[in-house]
């Protein structure tokens, strides 16, 4: 072989290196990335579904907190307005 056609099988087999060496990282860093979004993925997800899952209770608690309320507002004003618990003595009305 002469020293060009030597030359030149080493300069392929060096560019076969160099593709094979940066489809493998490629590849590799591919597989790396995605089950890393994965992760973030399912990590975001489970902090929204706590997120909501704690607005749902604190909703639901303020919704019980207003019809508590307004129970009570309401059950005052029939009270003051019914004529039978206006003649009553009841202790509970003297104030």
């Amino acid at each position: 072989m002469g020293p060009m056609v030597e030359s030149a099988w080493i300069a392929a087999a060096a560019a076969a290196v160099g593709v094979v060496g940066t489809a493998s990282v490629a590849i590799v860093g591919f597989r790396i990335s995605r089950s890393t979004n994965q992760a973030t993925i399912d990590a975001a997800k489970a902090n929204t579904d706590k997120t909501i899952a704690a607005a749902h209770a604190d909703i639901h608690s303020t919704l019980d907190a207003t019809r508590e309320g307004q129970f009570a507002d309401r059950l005052s004003v029939a009270m003051r307005k019914s004529p039978r618990v206006a003649r009553s003595k009841s202790p509970l009305l003297a104030s």
